[in-house]
């Protein structure tokens, strides 16, 4: 995964630059996710996640990594 940031204003390339952040570098996923991620699901509707993993209403569920 990778992503390029694209500022919407004046005001957003301004806070880029403050920050160092040079327009149209390309970060990848160890820069978007830095050391600890965690992803938190909650069904409302029944859904399938993939072979095996399924969230029935009200269910949750919880990966984290490291």
């Amino acid at each position: 995964m990778q992503a390029r940031l694209a500022p919407q204003s004046a005001g957003e390339s301004d806070r880029l630059a403050a920050a160092g952040i040079p327009l149209g570098r390309v970060s990848g996923l160890d820069e978007l996710c830095g050391d600890r991620v965690a992803v938190f699901l909650t069904a409302v509707t029944p859904c399938d996640l993939g072979p095996g993993s399924r969230l029935d209403p009200g269910q949750s569920w919880r990966v984290s990594s490291r």
